[in-house]
């Protein structure tokens, strides 16, 4: 089988199984910032990310769960992650904004940001 049936099979076997092709995008990111953020658990969620963001990884490596969502995320709604959670350490998403709130203390988290 030559290289372009076997590129255009493997492809074709994709696209019937549901699984996305990676693309490139058309306009690239900005440079990618990362900082820390601590993520409460009382009061207002916290901002992970500034206004304009677009695409976000955040990384909890701790045994407290983080709750991520919108901005009316609270200690048992939105996605959990971290060591201690079912939803594994670790979160991707093409979002502008995204908020934190810890189920219990203040856990940091490690965030990765660029946008558009």
């Amino acid at each position: 089988m030559n290289r372009v049936l076997l590129v255009g099979f493997v492809a074709a076997l994709a696209l019937a199984l549901g699984q996305p092709i990676a693309h490139a995008l058309s306009t690239p990111l900005s440079v990618l910032q990362d900082t820390t953020v601590a993520c409460g658990s009382t009061g207002d969620p916290e901002a992970i990310a500034p206004s304009g963001a677009s695409s976000i990884c955040v990384e909890n490596t701790s045994a407290t769960c983080v709750q991520l969502g919108g901005s009316t995320v609270s200690t048992t709604t939105g996605v959990a992650i971290g060591d201690g959670c079912a939803g594994g350490t670790l979160f991707c998403a093409d979002v502008k904004r995204l908020f934190c709130e810890a189920t219990s203390g203040t856990v940091s988290v490690d965030v990765v940001f660029g946008s558009l």
